[in-house]
């Protein structure tokens, strides 16, 4: 039994064809629903720690 939606169905359409549509995250964000995207405040605390440049190389 398939489970797929019109959009994933569309999907393989334009896959098969050689055509992968790439969504902006403005795109992915604005299909998403309201209020899915809050910051706690081990959120806030992680995107105002320091900046860390460099390789993680050994």
């Amino acid at each position: 039994m398939s489970r797929q939606t019109p959009n994933s169905k569309q999907n393989l359409k334009d896959e098969k064809q050689g055509h992968l549509k790439e969504y902006s995250l403005d795109e992915l964000l604005s299909k998403s629903p309201a209020g899915s995207f809050k910051l706690n405040s081990e959120d806030k605390q992680w995107l105002s720690g320091p900046i860390i440049e460099g390789s993680l190389s050994s």
